[in-house]
């Protein structure tokens, strides 16, 4: 994946201005780009010119980053947090399938009534968890409530990943070892050769969070071990079978293929995660979503050189 720095602001300058004037002057090299385009001349011939037309259309980042470029809310805790459906936080807990019946998903014209709704009442801080308009829609061909850029990195292996992992480990612990031999178990695996670098740190069981206190890769690394690690101590028709299926999901969505995925989950239709089939398989028209893996672009050289400072 290539990476292109276009934009640079201070994280003190988008507190007090917002989104909209900072990304003004992309916003508008944008629109000549999907109007005017560029020419560019062919490499064999030098002399002929032609128009190419561009314009954006996904956006991809860290889930903060993103709720608040498309102003939406920025607590994940809020009662409506989701950013492809109007379900709400007591909800989500029952609402596992988009063809639920009380499900709304989000659509443009439901995103500007919202969007309406808190600029006609200044008390208002929302609208089923829209601030504000997102400075991008002003470009002809994207709207932030088509973009299903989502995000693999914090959703599944700073996410999902380290939760279930997490109730693995406390079944471990309540049923076949002490919480110094787990500990014991993963630290003194031996990983290889090309995991050395990746191997988990000292993990956090008992601390009353949903996360193992790991970075994204040392959750990954661990999750494809786990049956390794500790398949002499559980039934492996049981519980390591439920973390196999799992760890196979995961596997999948990674795919850099969407025939591979698609030749799998024919079989497994129920163990797809809340919105990600449609994302798949109906709306992500643009590749797997491997492909808009934010760990590059946080990884990147330019990234880890600024501080405090924001990349587009």
């Amino acid at each position: 994946m290539n990476i292109h720095l276009v934009a640079l602001f201070h994280l003190e300058d988008l507190k007090k201005y917002g989104f909209d004037p900072i990304l003004q002057p992309l916003v508008n090299d944008l629109k000549v780009l999907e109007t005017q385009g560029i020419q560019v001349p062919f490499s064999d011939t030098p002399l002929r010119c032609i128009s190419q037309l561009f314009s954006v259309i996904q956006v991809t980042g860290d889930n903060l980053a993103i709720h608040g470029l498309f102003g939406t809310v920025e607590s994940f805790s809020a009662t409506y947090c989701c950013p492809f459906c109007l379900t709400d936080k007591t909800s989500l807990q029952f609402v596992f399938n988009e063809d639920n019946p009380d499900l709304i998903l989000c659509t443009k014209e439901l995103y500007t009534e919202h969007c309406n709704a808190v600029a006609q009442n200044p008390t208002l801080v929302h609208s089923f968890g829209v601030k504000r308009t997102c400075p991008l829609n002003a470009l002809q061909f994207f709207h932030c409530s088509d973009n299903y850029a989502v995000n693999i990195m914090h959703d599944l292996l700073e996410g999902v990943v380290q939760y279930e992992l997490k109730l693995l480990f406390q079944y471990l612990v309540r049923d076949s070892i002490c919480l110094n031999i787990l500990s014991e178990r993963i630290q003194s695996f031996k990983y290889g050769y090309s995991e050395r670098k990746n191997r988990p740190s000292a993990i956090k069981v008992d601390d009353g969070r949903n996360d193992l206190g790991l970075n994204a890769i040392q959750s990954w690394c661990l999750l494809r071990n786990t049956p390794l690690i500790f398949g002499d101590l559980v039934d492996p028709d049981k519980l390591l079978a439920c973390h196999s299926t799992f760890d196979s999901n995961c596997q999948h969505c990674v795919l850099p293929n969407h025939n591979r995925w698609y030749d799998y989950e024919k079989k497994h239709q129920n163990q797809l995660a809340f919105h990600w089939e449609k994302v798949y398989f109906k709306r992500f028209l643009f590749g797997p979503v491997m492909h808009v893996l934010t760990s590059d672009l946080e990884g990147s050289k330019v990234a880890r050189s600024l501080s405090n400072t924001e990349c587009v």
